[in-house]
C-alpha cells in the first residue's frame, strides 16, 4: 500500500497514521502520530502487526454489550 490508513481518535481532534514500507532492514508497518512539533512513531514487523490487529479486534469484541 503506497497510501498511508489515517484513524481519527474518537474526538476527531487528532489522527493516527498507519504506513507500509520497505526499509534496507525488511518490511515494516508503522504507526505515525503528529502533535504540532512531537512526531511519535512505533514500528513494527508485519508478523508483530498482524498480533495487534488480532489484539485490536480482541479487545474490541469484549466491549460488546
Amino acid at each position: 500500500m503506497n497510501q498511508p490508513t489515517v484513524i481519527k481518535q474518537f474526538t476527531e481532534t487528532q489522527s493516527l497514521e498507519i504506513k507500509s514500507t520497505h526499509y534496507d532492514t525488511g518490511p515494516l508497518v508503522n504507526l505515525i502520530q503528529k502533535a504540532e512539533s512531537v512526531i511519535f512513531q512505533f514500528s513494527m514487523r508485519p508478523d508483530q502487526a498482524r498480533a495487534m490487529a488480532a489484539a485490536l479486534i480482541e479487545h474490541a469484541d469484549a466491549l460488546k454489550a
